[in-house]
């Protein structure tokens, strides 16, 4: 009875190991058909030049038409000046729907973005120009929710952060050498987090009042505990679709 019982235990033992295998990852890949050659430029070929559309924005959308008013439904694309792709997204019936790739003037991967009826819904991912990544995550309804994660210019992990419609629930801060920062304490919303310099000195830090930035409670912290005039250094999302210092073709 003892050896039955025994092997019972086993039995549930390798079963739950097996599930815990195939449990999802929380960031999965996002499959990009763009990242192939011969699809990007076949994709480039049909796509229309952003200036050659009619672009209207208002508080929530923003709706592309041709040039006979039209809503316009394709890939759009905008180049640098050294004809170089800047970025190209898909759109249906005037307003972003699907995939959103930009790339820096030198070919690096700027950002991969999934958009749905003219919002941002789904997973994100930003890059470095030197093709680091930054951060990812997960926009709904236009706002970030969910799981968040940014890296330092070294691949070590900065910050895992938790939002909730668009705001921060809980955050977690590493130092650049990767060791947990002693001082961030953030929790339903309210807290303080500590920005680091890449070279592992402390540059400011920011509080956080029921998921908001509350710039009445902020106070510098540094490694000889003097106060600064505080800054923010969190890594912002890239804009739908303007490029920085961007000029078209």
């Amino acid at each position: 009875m003892k050896k039955l019982n025994f092997f019972v235990v086993l039995i549930f033992f390798f079963s739950g190991c097996g599930k815990e295998e195939k449990t999802k990852p929380a960031f999965p890949e996002i499959d990009n058909p763009l990242n192939q050659i011969y699809v990007l430029q076949r994709t480039l070929n049909e796509a229309v030049e952003i200036s050659d559309l009619i672009v209207n924005f208002d508080i929530d959308f923003q709706t592309h038409r041709n040039p006979d008013g039209s809503l316009f439904s394709g890939w759009i694309k905008k180049s640098y000046p050294n004809g170089k792709v800047g970025f190209l997204f898909h759109c249906r019936n005037g307003l972003q729907d699907g995939l959103h790739t930009a790339w820096f003037e030198n070919g690096k991967k700027m950002v991969e973005r999934s958009w749905k009826d003219g919002i941002r819904e789904g997973p994100f991912k930003n890059w470095s120009a030197a093709g680091i990544l930054e951060s990812r995550g997960y926009n709904k309804n236009n706002l970030r929710d969910g799981l968040c994660e940014e890296f330092y210019d070294n691949g070590i992990k900065k910050s895992e952060i938790n939002y909730k419609a668009g705001k921060i629930d809980l955050f977690s801060r590493w130092k650049p050498d990767g060791t947990a920062c002693p001082h961030t304490q953030l929790q339903g919303g309210t807290g303080i987090v500590i920005n680091y310099n890449n070279n592992g000195t402390v540059d400011s830090n920011v509080s956080y009042h029921m998921g908001e930035l509350d710039y009445g409670r902020s106070n510098d912290f540094n490694q000889n505990n003097t106060l600064n005039e505080a800054s923010l250094s969190l890594t912002e999302d890239l804009n739908s679709s303007i490029l920085p210092n961007f000029k078209p073709k």
